[in-house]
C-alpha cells in the first residue's frame, strides 16, 4: 500500500487523487501517510498540494522473506462494518465504557476502543466497525485467505460482546459486510520485474475509476512481498483468483489453458448466480489489460 501512495502521489501531487484511486476517505489514508510523513518520505508544499522525496524513496531496501508453506495469497486492509441488533443499551454505551473503566476515545458518532490491538469502532447507528489494518491472512487463494480473516473475526466479535457484556448477532449469525479487503500474489515475477526496474503498474476500472490492480512490496512486518495486488473494495476478491490463474497460464504461453480457465470460472459464476453483464464486461476489461502488459513485457526480455 505504502508503494501506490508514493507512486500515485508523485503523478498527481493531491491526497484527494490518492484517496480516489485507492477507494478510501482521507481520514484512512491518513492511517498509511503518517509513517511516511514521519519518515520524511512525502511532505506538503502548499495548502492541498504534496511532494515525494524520490532520492529516499529509491533507498528504500527489498528485504527478503520468509512465508507460511503453501500460501502464495495474503489478504490484508480488512474493514468490516458489523450490523447489531437495536436495543436500547446501545444508546447508553458510553455509560457503560466508563462504568467498567474500559479505555475509549470520543468521536463525532462513535467511540473507538482497542481489542486485541485492532480499533473497533462503537457506532452510533447500530453499526460496528472492526479495522483489521495490521493483519495478515494468508492462504492458496483468495477464499481460503478470506476464511483465515472470517475466523480471526469471529474471535474478535466473542471478545467485544464479552467485553460490552452483549450479544451482537443477529438471529443465528452475525450480519457483517466488508467494506475494503485487498488481496495480493505474493512472489509475483511480474511485479519483481516492475520493482527491480522501479517501474509501476496501476490498473483502473473503466467502470468507476477506482484503482483495481497494482505492484506492491509493502507489508505490516516491514518485509517486501514482491506483490501483484487486487484492490478494488468491492471487486478484489473475486478478482484474485482470475489474476492468479491466468496471469500463470499466459506466462507460460499456454493459451489454450488461459481459455479454459476463463470458461471455467465464467461457468462457476454462473452456477453461484453471480454471473452479470457488468460483470462480464469488467472481466474483458481486466483480461484485456493483462494481456497486453505481459505481452509488453515479453517483448521488452
Amino acid at each position: 500500500m505504502n508503494l501506490a501512495i508514493v507512486s500515485i502521489l508523485n503523478q498527481y501531487g493531491k491526497m484527494t487523487e490518492v484517496a480516489k484511486a485507492l477507494g478510501m476517505s482521507l481520514s484512512h489514508l491518513n492511517y498509511y501517510t503518517k509513517p511516511l510523513m514521519a519518515k520524511c518520505i512525502i511532505y506538503k508544499i502548499g495548502k492541498s498540494a504534496w511532494k515525494v522525496n524520490m532520492n529516499i524513496v529509491q533507498k528504500l531496501p527489498m528485504v527478503a522473506n520468509h512465508l507460511p508453506a503453501h500460501r502464495t495469497v495474503r489478504g490484508h486492509a480488512f474493514v468490516i462494518q458489523l450490523i447489531i441488533p437495536k436495543f436500547d443499551r446501545w444508546d447508553r454505551r458510553v455509560e457503560y465504557l466508563k462504568s467498567k473503566g474500559i479505555d475509549f476515545e470520543q468521536f463525532t458518532g462513535y467511540q473507538r476502543i482497542l481489542i486485541n490491538g485492532m480499533k473497533v469502532w462503537l457506532c452510533d447507528n447500530h453499526k460496528i466497525i472492526f479495522y483489521l489494518n495490521l493483519k495478515s491472512f494468508y492462504g492458496k487463494d483468495s477464499r481460503e485467505s478470506y476464511q483465515e480473516m472470517c475466523y480471526y473475526l469471529m474471535n474478535l466479535i466473542r471478545k467485544t460482546e464479552a467485553l460490552l457484556n452483549v450479544r451482537l448477532n443477529k438471529g443465528k449469525g452475525y450480519d457483517f459486510r466488508v467494506a475494503r479487503n485487498h488481496y495480493s500474489l505474493i512472489n509475483n515475477m511480474l511485479a519483481k520485474q516492475y520493482l527491480d526496474n522501479k517501474s509501476k503498474l496501476f490498473i483502473f476500472s473503466h467502470h468507476d475509476g477506482v484503482l483495481r490492480l497494482l505492484v506492491d512490496d509493502s507489508n505490516p512486518d516491514g518485509v517486501g512481498l514482491n506483490e501483484l495486488e487486487t484492490v478494488h473494495p468491492r471487486t478484489a476478491k473475486h478478482d484474485n483468483p482470475f489474476v492468479q490463474q491466468f496471469y500463470n497460464a499466459l506466462m507460460d504461453g499456454e493459451y489454450h489453458r488461459f481459455i479454459e480457465i476463463t470458461a471455467s470460472n465464467l461457468k462457476s459464476l454462473m452456477d453461484e448466480s453471480l454471473i452479470k453483464t457488468e460483470l462480464i464486461r469488467r472481466l474483458q476489461e481486466q483480461i484485456g489489460l493483462l494481456i497486453s502488459e505481459i505481452e509488453r513485457m515479453k517483448g521488452n526480455k
